[in-house]
């Protein structure tokens, strides 16, 4: 989903430089041809003026004496046939307006026009380019003087012609250049907002994602256990969750930025077995459970069941994800439930469920090995009579302390258990001679009743 985010953004970037670079192109081309247009048009002012000088010298004494709407009219006359539009104005020499094809020349005095016309003489300009006072505005003019009159032949370009005359030559590029304008303005407005909606999506999918995201890391961080994530090829860990604070005294930072595990942490006495498990789980790809014991950062072992599976991803890596349980008390449970099923929990002897199974096993090895075994039955005279009499507190001391007396004399070898109340037995295996039972079943020789 983000490629098309990346192409989506790099095609805009690509539309948006292709139409800058457009259009400064069409934007030089413009310039450059108003400023060729402007230079071409104070050209032909020039030759303009000159041609019409010679035609005022020549007629504008015999005007002198007809009215101004004469007059008028034969500047109008020479301005005939001229791209763009020209104005002529006459100027006698105290700055009096005598004729002119401009309608707004009131002013008493043009005199500071004619500084201006003299000064350019004087320097052998025959035009100016920005003569003032005119027209409110500067305009480009030209001036030729009648020697016999003292008039002045001015001859102007006005900026608003020429732009006029500039937008009627170029009116189909220049509207060329407006549509194109308008098109880009419209696709320009159709990939922001494209833009925007993908934006808008990608940040709605990005905080749908990150919602989930947080939903996802506070339910596991609920769970009773460490969630882990690894890479098999480094061993190294993507993820663990904030339960490996409880679990084994460390925060997740520290085995992510310190690129440690919690399989690091497991019993030396294990470390072997959860190896040669957990390499075979690997390489089957199956779901698997390990049991081992982990040493906490405070010094405490406990019970862990590891419960996961690996998994190889689209792009052939393989990862184990699983999670660690504390199972330290149901193990504990265990075991003294396996204690409790073969040990008597008063004398810490085995009990008669014990002793059966020790009895077939040797009846087993006397038929097929065909060795001897001896069974030797103990009781106590009137223990009832201590129960009765001193209680079954005493009774239960003196039952261990002749179970203790009884492991001093018997041989490890030898299996002794009690079989309930104030019995038990002995079971001697691997018997080579008489003699060793009589050892044990002769008490008169035994230092039991010393």
């Amino acid at each position: 989903m983000l490629t098309p985010k990346l192409l989506s953004h790099s095609r805009f970037k690509l539309f948006v430089m292709l139409a800058s670079i457009w259009l400064l192109v069409v934007g030089l081309l413009l310039v450059s041809n108003f400023t060729r247009e402007q230079s071409a048009a104070f050209t032909r002012l020039e030759y303009k003026t000159d041609a019409s000088a010679v035609q005022f010298n020549r007629h504008w004494p015999a005007l002198s004496q007809e009215s101004l709407i004469d007059k008028i009219d034969y500047l109008r006359q020479l301005s005939l046939g001229f791209e763009p539009k020209l104005h002529f104005t006459v100027i006698n020499a105290n700055g009096r307006i005598e004729a002119s094809t401009l309608g707004n020349l009131n002013q008493l005095s043009y005199s500071p026009v004619l500084m201006q016309i003299k000064n350019a003489q004087e320097l052998g300009q025959g035009c100016i380019q920005n003569l003032n006072g005119l027209q409110p505005n500067s305009v480009n003019a030209c001036s030729a003087v009648h020697s016999e009159l003292k008039s002045y032949f001015i001859s102007s370009l006005h900026q608003e012609d020429f732009l006029f005359y500039w937008f009627d030559h170029n009116g189909y590029f220049i509207l060329a250049v407006v549509l194109g304008l308008l098109v880009f303005s419209i696709l320009f407005y159709l990939l922001s907002l494209q833009q925007q909606i993908s934006s808008a999506n990608q940040l709605r999918i990005r905080q749908d994602y990150e919602r989930k995201d947080d939903d996802l890391k506070r339910l596991i961080s609920n769970l009773p256990g460490l969630v882990y994530r690894q890479r098999l090829d480094n061993k190294k860990l993507d993820f663990v969750s904030p339960g490996s604070l409880q679990l084994l005294g460390y925060p997740p930072e520290h085995f992510i930025e310190n690129d440690i595990t919690p399989f690091g942490m497991i019993d030396p006495e294990d470390i072997e077995e959860f190896k040669r498990q957990s390499g075979s789980a690997h390489f089957s790809l199956k779901p698997f459970e390990l049991v081992y014991r982990i040493n906490t950062l405070n010094g405490e072992s406990k019970w862990i069941l590891d419960r996961g599976r690996c998994y190889r991803d689209p792009a052939g890596e393989l990862f184990i994800e699983g999670v660690m349980l504390d199972i330290t008390e149901r193990e504990l449970v265990r075991q003294q439930i396996e204690y409790l099923a073969v040990q008597d929990p008063l004398t810490e002897l085995y009990n008669r469920y014990k002793f059966n199974d020790e009895l077939v096993s040797a009846v087993d090895d006397s038929n097929r090995k065909h060795e001897h075994f001896a069974m030797l039955f103990i009781d106590l005279d009137r223990f009832k009579n201590i129960n009765d009499s001193l209680g079954h507190q005493l009774g239960d001391r003196l039952l261990r302390k002749v179970a203790s007396r009884l492991q001093t004399l018997i041989p490890e070898k030898h299996f002794l258990a009690r079989m309930g109340g104030d019995e038990f037995v002995v079971l001697m295996r691997s018997i080579e001679n008489i003699h060793e039972i009589e050892f044990i079943a002769l008490f008169d020789d035994n230092p039991f009743f010393e």
